[in-house]
């Protein structure tokens, strides 16, 4: 047993044989037990020295740990008991995987049944003739592939009339979420019904804490956790239910908060930008601060281009022990917030020694004890990844814990350790299919069941879930990597709707990436943020060199670059390239090259003058950030969930970042 336990859970071990050595002093030295008069007195005696041992065993526990500075004793306790419930939750769900995994056919047709058995006798259960479906095949044949066009009827109804109820689901949504709408296809309002939530605890985020700590074993210690957030604007629909993301927010993560270095108050500022500055601020103070989480790993890179723009004003704030006056605070939020504020200078000259000394490598230098940053930084989200392990955290690990949309949890990354980011699929969460991407433009294709996929080969993936989706093609494509037990372990390719595609070559969102990281690496130069799009959605005064259609591409690069290990500044770069024309004409040419190896279908028609070669814009700063913020108010999207198109589909976002090229 102890075995097991220092297995995982390794700061428990210790502390564990301590308590249990105590105990077993305590009761041979407590002679009175056998002296008591009753039963009832036993009893109270014997509760009053597991009590005691109880407290010991923690108290020598907590002192074994790591612990945030800023933490109260009410936080620290609260903070060490969720550590404990999110493991046992955790444990839970990693057997619960393990065990439907080995006989992954058998779980999937159980997910599905409990899906169509609770919606059998709603208005849609019965239109598709739930209650006489006996199979999966049965379900393939009775009910048609599906997308949202599908359902907008449904959901403009249940959006509407309050008080209509039974049209999708027999139990009423208590979100309609949001999606971003970034990738392209505008933003979705999609039902989600507490079950949705409930699994994802469990199954999404218990279990992603459980391989945290497994890996991570320094994220026992009680070290707050830098978690970027911020509080999405509160939005009802007609019916009266709650619209917005369904990503991890302030307002449904408050159990959690003690556990951040941000205090509660924070989170009724509005203001995005004023609450980062808040959330830098309170995370600075904090030398012990022990994990970066956000939804994202855009949300953290984007905490660090801020923290090396607004250093100066920081340490000054910690030193004088107030908030920038500039923020715009309500008096009761800024009064609120300087009841957790004390004047730091110590610490403010630590800060500022290291700030002095450069932004590469700064996340380990003032958090000496950071563990991991927590975020996703697969598919389009690599290339932020890529710019926290080479410049501001190197040496931190990332750990992806997720795969997930606002139509639920698809898979979990059970191997933190691992680069290649693996998410192994849940079968007890969604119902799959899978398309192969050779029949994703049909409209009826084939589809396969979990069962029937192929190591190695790429699917479009089919999801059908708890919340009133059945069959519906959502848009992810995915690659087989391999299994876990009888459980595909899936890699995230690309979404569909995010293809370059002239002529029939379909080139994806993470071929442009891989052939745009190859392209300026060869020229040694750091890729910051891109986008792009067909030629044909630039605007009038694009000067277009060849007539012939192509790819643009809008990338911004570092302002100061490596060569040989020594450091150029703007200048320096642009007087060993010439001029900016100069340079993005070579990195189109490399581009070029590295677009052929990747696709042949490409190749052939370039060979064929049937597509041109790609051209390259060089933008200035702020050109994304502007992106971010047209995107964010022109939509429902949050800044919690917001992903930066790779492929623009929309010429409003091409001529705005068409007034950022050099």
């Amino acid at each position: 047993m102890l075995s097991a336990i220092q297995q995982h859970c390794p700061v428990l071990s210790k502390s564990f044989i301590v308590a249990l050595i105590s105990l077993s002093l305590v009761i041979s030295t407590s002679t009175d037990l056998t002296n008591s008069n009753s039963l009832t007195d036993l009893l109270q005696k014997v509760m009053r020295l597991v009590l005691f041992v109880s407290v010991t065993f923690i108290a020598i526990d907590v002192n074994e740990r790591k612990i945030s500075t800023t933490h109260t004793i009410y936080t620290a306790t609260m903070h060490y008991v969720l550590l404990y419930v999110l493991w046992l939750l955790g444990w839970i769900a990693m057997r619960r995987q393990h065990r439907q995994s080995d006989n992954i056919e058998q779980s999937q047709w159980i997910s599905l049944q409990g899906y169509l058995n609770t919606n059998a006798n709603t208005e849609y259960g019965r239109r598709f003739s739930f209650s006489e479906i006996r199979s999966r095949s049965d379900f393939k044949r009775l009910h048609p592939l599906t997308n949202y066009s599908h359902y907008r009827p449904y959901i403009d109804r249940i959006a509407r009339n309050k008080g209509e109820t039974n049209i999708i689901t027999s139990v009423e949504p208590v979100l309609l979420a949001v999606t971003s709408g970034t990738s392209g296809d505008g933003c979705k309002l999609l039902p989600t019904v507490p079950k949705l939530t409930r699994m994802f605890f469990m199954q999404g985020v218990a279990l992603s804490f459980y391989n945290l700590l497994r890996h991570y074993p320094k994220c026992w210690g009680l070290q707050k956790t830098l978690k970027l957030f911020y509080t999405p604007v509160e939005r009802f629909s007609d019916s009266g239910i709650r619209m917005g993301p369904s990503s991890s927010s302030p307002r449904n993560s408050s159990v959690a908060l003690h556990m951040y270095s941000t205090p509660f108050p924070a989170y009724s500022i509005t203001s995005e930008s004023d609450l980062l500055y808040v959330h830098l601020f309170f995370a600075l103070t904090d030398r012990n601060l022990g994990m970066i989480e956000a939804n994202f790993a855009s949300l953290v890179y984007a905490a660090f281009v801020r923290l090396e723009r607004d250093w100066l004003q920081l340490v000054y704030d910690i030193a004088v022990g107030e908030l920038n006056p500039r923020l715009i605070l309500s008096p009761a939020t800024r009064r609120n917030l300087e009841r957790y504020i004390t004047p730091s200078p110590q610490r403010a000259t630590e800060l500022e020694r290291e700030f002095r000394h450069g932004f590469h490598g700064v996340a380990r230098r003032i958090w000496p004890n950071l563990s991991v940053i927590l975020c996703v930084d697969s598919g389009s989200f690599a290339v932020y990844g890529r710019r926290l392990t080479d410049h501001y955290a190197e040496d931190v690990p990332i750990y992806s814990p997720m795969y997930a949309a606002s139509e639920g949890l698809l898979g979990v990354n059970l191997w933190p350790m691992f680069s290649q980011r693996l998410y192994d699929l849940i079968p007890s969460y969604m119902f799959y299919e899978f398309i192969h991407v050779s029949q994703s433009d049909l409209s009826d294709p084939q589809t396969l069941f979990i069962d029937q996929v192929v190591k190695g080969e790429v699917y479009e993936m089919v999801i059908t879930n708890p919340s009133g989706l059945y069959r519906y093609r959502f848009g992810d494509v995915i690659k087989v990597r391999g299994y876990e037990g009888q459980c595909p372990l899936v890699e995230f390719k690309f979404r569909k709707n995010q293809l370059l595609n002239l002529h029939g070559e379909k080139m994806s969102e993470d071929t442009i990436f891989n052939a745009l990281s190859a392209a300026l690496s060869s020229l040694e130069l750091g890729l910051i943020d891109y986008t792009c799009a067909e030629s044909v959605m630039m605007p009038s005064d694009y000067d277009r060199v060849h007539q012939t259609p192509h790819y643009a591409l809008f990338i911004q690069i570092n302002q100061s670059l490596a060569v040989d290990g020594e450091r150029l500044d703007e200048s320096d770069t642009t007087s060993r390239l010439h001029k900016d024309t100069d340079l993005e004409i070579s990195i189109a040419n490399q581009l070029d090259g590295y677009l052929r190896e990747e696709s042949y279908p490409y190749s052939t028609f370039r060979d064929k003058h049937s597509i041109g070669g790609p051209q390259v814009l060089l933008l200035t700063d702020g050109a994304f950030a502007a992106l971010r913020d047209y995107i964010i108010r022109n939509s429902l999207a949050s800044p919690n969930q917001f992903k930066v198109p790779r492929v623009l589909n929309n010429k409003e976002l091409v001529t705005l970042l068409w007034k950022f090229r050099h």
